[in-house]
């Protein structure tokens, strides 16, 4: 055997071994995902630290998928702080190849695409609902209106 087949080896060893490690972190990150999900956790914290140890395994497509699921879910708790993850994500792992004009970089706040169609934010944020007026009027929403209203005019 030659020294090029035994680095041969060493690397298809190397990229096993980090392939069954980015196996197992989705193993381990999805149900915890799935329960933040279903439970619609406000725990910025919990969030956080999931996302924290997501990040490190975007590069394997099963793991990116986890990551933008729950940005897309801490986008309606923190929009600011899902703008940071996103970022995050792009300085670890998005090639020079996949930078911005500066006249996209505001659209791109709000997308995650990872070299795929498919954008973290594919759909524009949903406005607040409330039975509140005041707080509908505040937040842009419109206030519902209540069908004994309805009946009192007719």
């Amino acid at each position: 055997m030659s020294d090029y087949d035994d680095m041969f080896k060493s690397i298809r060893g190397l990229a096993e071994q980090l392939q069954a490690l980015n196996q197992q972190a989705v193993l381990a990150y999805t149900p915890i995902v799935d329960d933040i999900l279903r439970s619609r956790s406000h725990d910025t914290n919990h969030i956080e630290h999931t996302l924290d140890g997501l990040l490190s395994f975007c590069c394997y497509e099963p793991a990116l998928q986890l990551y933008k699921k729950l940005c897309r879910h801490y986008f309606f708790i923190n929009p600011a702080a899902t703008a940071e993850y996103i970022n995050a994500y792009r300085e670890m792992w998005d090639s020079e190849e996949q930078e911005v004009q500066p006249k996209q970089v505001k659209k791109r706040v709000h997308t995650l695409e990872c070299g795929a169609s498919a954008p973290l934010f594919g759909r524009p944020p949903r406005r607040p609902s409330t039975r509140e007026p005041r707080l509908a009027k505040q937040s842009g929403a419109e206030a519902p209106h209540s069908k004994c209203i309805r009946k009192r005019k007719a």
